[in-house]
């Protein structure tokens, strides 16, 4: 039976991206091979059973490393308060990850990944722990041992998300311990307000400062009652958000109306890779057929050590900077030949229709069939092109002010300060490459 593939998709809040930034490219890093050893499930034993024996066997993590009510309690909507919310060292934080792979283990995953620090500011990632052959599993997870749910939309799924989270007896509460804190995340919905001018597009400025959180403010305000039931503040639902951005996997359902929303345990720590071939299939598990699994398989050989990717979706640098928090390294594109513009910059920008469109395939170039296409193309980069130099002053004294409350270390001011250099000669490699073309068609 042929496998339904699943996509990695980002938040939809009220048909409006709300995705989890800080995932960053794949790179090689030299890693160990964890070695891990679980006792397999018992007939009949349930789940939380099975991850409280796997953790007994090999020592359970200390308390402090669960996630528990007092973590998500909280009345203020300031971004201090986000301190309230436990934050792991890197070694903690791998101590979680071996916890949850031991349980997985137990219930019949097959992991042939680990995980290890992606880079500096990047997080955790996923690499192999073995030679990987093409076509051969990378992970392999029974899906109910995931938090899903069928939804016509994914609003749905963030209020049983969100809820499960808080819950300190979620038999998933291996996974939520893994997860990033709240200052490791940049999306969106925690973009500072004081480098909104960077962006120089009014409509996206507007759109980030005030449209998102008018939205979500919406929605906690009609879930208010049973959200603070849980000790959830919008604070803590923002949090919320940026966490499923980048750790929820959809498979539409046969009907076409609806979809199963998956958070799948350490396939969500894969990073993105515009070049990645690995990829999702959903078929029944081959130790029994009547339950069902999600096969993270190899499209391409992964030597030991180096990292899995996953593909979600293609990237744009405005796109991967503002939803995902790291920009596409420049020497890469440049390697590639082409500095890619921006999905705001594009000839075929379509602000009304999504601000920051998903890509299922990298997009085409302009290609003007007559020279006054050509040229009046040439002409509206020209006047952009004017209009960001313009805005380098400004750009100026937002560093000089230095980095914003949320941002202390400036990592993301400078991320935003390099976006706009990448940019800036973006569109005028694309005015070049259309100068030329209007010379071959004159």
């Amino acid at each position: 039976m042929a496998g339904a593939t699943v996509g990695r998709q980002p938040v939809l809040l009220l048909l409006l991206p709300v995705v989890v930034l800080f995932v960053g490219s794949c790179r090689a890093l030299e890693v160990q091979p964890a070695h891990v050893v679980a006792e397999p499930l018992q007939q009949g034993q349930p789940a939380h059973d099975a991850a409280a024996a796997a953790a007994a066997s090999a020592g359970a993590l200390p308390e402090e490393l669960y996630p528990t009510s007092d973590m998500f309690v909280g009345d203020d909507s300031t971004v201090d308060e986000l301190a309230l919310l436990q934050q792991l060292t890197t070694q903690q934080k791998l101590a979680a990850v071996q916890q949850l792979v031991q349980w997985l283990l137990a219930n019949q995953a097959e992991v042939n990944v680990a995980a290890a620090e992606a880079g500096p500011g990047a997080g955790l990632g996923l690499f192999a722990a073995r030679d990987v052959a093409k076509g051969e599993v990378l992970l392999s997870l029974p899906t109910d041992l995931a938090f899903s749910r069928k939804a016509q939309g994914v609003m749905d799924f963030v209020l049983d998300y969100a809820l499960d989270v808080a819950d300190p007896h979620s038999p998933r509460a291996l996974m939520w311990a893994t997860l990033p804190h709240p200052h490791e995340l940049r999306h969106l919905l925690n973009f500072p307000t004081a480098y909104l001018p960077l962006l120089q597009h009014p409509q996206l400025e507007d759109w980030i400062g005030r449209g998102l959180h008018h939205d979500l403010s919406m929605f906690y305000r009609l879930h208010a009652d049973t959200l603070a039931a849980a000790g959830l503040s919008y604070v803590h639902l923002v949090h919320v958000m940026g966490l499923l951005g980048t750790r929820i996997f959809n498979k539409p359902e046969a009907d076409g109306t609806s979809s199963t929303f998956y958070a799948l345990p350490l396939l969500d720590m894969a990073n993105h890779d515009n070049a990645c071939p690995h990829f999702n299939r959903f078929e029944p598990c081959a130790f029994d057929s009547s339950r069902e699994c999600v096969y993270f398989t190899a499209g391409a050989e992964v030597a030991a050590g180096n990292e899995v990717c996953f593909y979600y979706g293609h990237l744009l640098p405005d796109r991967a900077l503002l939803e995902y928090g790291y920009l596409p390294q420049q020497q890469q594109q440049q390697q590639q030949g082409v500095l890619q513009l921006s999905g705001i910059d594009r000839h075929d920008a379509d602000f009304e229709s999504h601000p920051l469109p998903r890509l299922v395939a990298e997009p085409q170039p302009f290609a003007g069939r007559t020279a006054a296409e050509v040229a009046a193309r040439i002409e509206e980069l020209q006047q952009l092109s004017a209009v960001l130099v313009a805005g380098d002053a400004d750009a100026a004294n937002i560093a000089a002010q230095g980095p914003a409350q949320g941002d202390e270390a400036g990592a993301f001011l400078q991320q935003l300060l390099a976006w706009r250099l990448q940019r800036q000669q973006a569109v005028a490699a694309e005015t070049q490459r259309l100068q030329t073309q209007l010379l071959q068609i004159s």
